[in-house]
């Protein structure tokens, strides 16, 4: 008998009203069949709302179905009495690594379920080292929880799981918070466990790249299995992948004779403002002065640090920074967890104030505006993590908060609102749901119109993309380029995905431990392969198509 027998699985949610009134039912996952054996590893993909997360939360009975049965390890989970021995069986790892750190340092998270299991002092201490020590970590072990980059909550939460030993560990995007280096490192760590303790791996992802390391795939869409096979076989038909909203990478597009729009029109723009310029493409973008005569300085750090204390010791957080962003400018920041990039970012609208030195917004040293409005609406900013910023009842309302808040009345707001749902591909039918019963791809749609919607000059984007499905990925970034070409909205970003960084951006910051070691053109960056390597960092199939032409 498989490890995993799941036989006509279905599970609902009521759909309510913006007064909490039940008006429907919506079938997450519906009849849905499926199997993995002791040891083997399996992909499951699908679209934002396809049901992926839904079904991953019945392999540990977090969600019990209406419908059908759930069978681990020969254990049925409709009875309540193998619930624990299911979840010391099976180990999950969320994509928002916040919904399960419970210690208030690493040492203390990755022990507290052995503890719980009765495990001696010492046996926990050895495993605790074990755990953090495969995941990175090992010198944060004294560290707070909170004081962790959202990459090292990712790695926490892995070694955690790890450390129960389990039969089978889930992992609900958990790769997407994480550098491209601390990606590669956490599959190969998957990829041991898996090869050396026969683990069962069930991996929940939009990465076709990481699908590719199983032995079986199975594609979720509108609630049902629609493919299932091994890698081969599901992703040799390209139509089908592109059928169900899945990232198709650029060689497998080129190898189907797919058009691949290499150097777009986008990039040729900024390509010809360094020509015009008399700069040189490879520095494009450079915080120089080669851009001051060409557009206006709006953001400017100057000598900036900033540092907490990380347990006993103090962390240096960004180290005498010196910056200009200039406006209509698509900037990414990259780097390594930990590297810094979210601490520049929140200092840029007063989310952080400097320990030393100066921000300016348009001139205006932030320190001291009084009316922190006076920044905010000048400056979107759209989280990691999208739950971290919805909180009203209904989708609609949370979308007009921003508009309502600047100024706007109740019913330009909801003429706002409803545009900016409308941009970032809502369905109408959202309006009056709970933001907080939607999947994650479309809480992030949400975020962000919620931001769209007052209509910022300056946007910031922290893993803008990460969760969203091939198709989503592509309409965020059509709107991006849309509100850049044509409102002249400045951009920056944050990415772990050097494909989004080198198609969307014409300047890179790339930050390591509290400071810029390159500020400088996008297209002189990924022909930099000394610093690439350097920094651990994977030259984009895009860039490499587009040295070839």
């Amino acid at each position: 008998m498989s490890f995993i027998n799941i036989k006509g699985l279905s599970h609902k949610f009521n759909i309510k009203d913006k007064d909490g009134n039940k008006v429907g039912e919506n079938w997450a996952v519906k009849d849905v069949d499926f199997l993995a054996d002791k040891g083997e590893m399996i992909a499951i993909l699908g679209r934002n709302g396809s049901g992926k997360s839904t079904f991953a939360r019945h392999l540990n009975g977090l969600l019990a179905p209406h419908e059908g049965t759930v069978i681990i390890g020969g254990q049925d989970l409709s009875k309540v009495s193998v619930l624990s021995s299911i979840r010391r069986q099976v180990g999950m790892v969320f994509q928002n690594p916040d919904n399960q750190i419970v210690g208030n340092t690493l040492a203390e998270d990755v022990g507290f379920g052995l503890e719980n299991l009765g495990i001696s002092s010492a046996d926990i201490w050895d495993k605790i080292d074990e755990m953090l020590e495969l995941t990175g970590l090992a010198a944060y072990k004294y560290s707070n929880t909170s004081r962790i980059s959202g990459g090292q909550k990712q790695r926490l939460a892995i070694a955690s799981a790890m450390a129960m030993t389990p039969e089978c560990i889930v992992l609900d995007e958990a790769t997407s918070m994480l550098d491209p280096q601390g990606a590669r490192d956490m599959l190969e760590l998957v990829q041991k466990l898996h090869r050396e303790k026969n683990i069962t791996v069930i991996m929940v992802t939009h990465k076709i790249s990481e699908a590719l390391m199983a032995d079986r795939v199975y594609i979720l869409d509108n609630s049902k299995i629609v493919a299932e096979g091994t890698p081969e076989d599901v992703f040799t038909d390209v139509e089908r992948l592109k059928k169900y909203g899945l990232e198709i990478p650029v060689r497998m597009k080129l190898e189907a004779g797919i058009p691949v729009d290499i150097c777009s029109e986008y990039k040729k723009k900024h390509l010809q403002i360094s020509q015009d310029a008399g700069v040189s493409a490879d520095h494009i973008g450079d915080s120089g002065n080669s851009l001051s005569n060409l557009r206006r300085c709006i953001v400017e750090l100057q000598n900036v640090s900033y540092s907490y204390m990380n347990g006993n010791e103090e962390y240096k957080a960004l180290s005498d920074i010196d910056l200009k962003i200039y406006e209509g400018q698509v900037v990414s920041v990259i780097g390594q967890t930990g590297s810094g990039k979210s601490t520049l970012l929140q200092m840029i609208n007063k989310l952080i104030a400097p320990q030393s030195g100066h921000v300016y917004l348009y001139e205006t040293d932030v320190q001291r505006v009084r009316n922190i409005k006076d920044i905010r609406r000048r400056i979107g900013y759209v989280f990691q993590f999208p739950e971290s910023q919805l909180f009203e009842n209904t989708v609609l309302k949370d979308v007009m908060y921003g508009p309502i808040n600047f100024g706007m009345s109740k019913e330009e707001a909801e003429r706002a609102a409803e545009n900016a749902l409308d941009l970032v591909g809502v369905p109408k039918k959202y309006a009056d749901y709970s933001p907080f019963e939607l999947s994650g791809g479309l809480k992030k749609r949400v975020a962000i119109a919620g931001i769209l919607a007052y209509e910022p000059e300056i946007l910031i984007l922290d893993e803008p993309a990460c969760g969203l499905d091939g198709e989503s990925r592509e309409q965020l970034w059509n709107l991006i380029r849309t509100l850049n070409r044509e409102k002249n909205v400045t951009i920056i970003l944050v990415s772990h995905d050097m494909e989004d960084v080198y198609e969307m951006s014409e300047r890179v910051l790339l930050m390591d431990h509290g400071r810029i070691v390159y500020d400088g053109g996008t297209v002189g960056f990924f022909d930099d392969k000394e610093l690439l390597d350097r920094y651990g960092i994977e030259t984009p199939d895009g860039f490499k198509m587009w040295q070839n032409l």
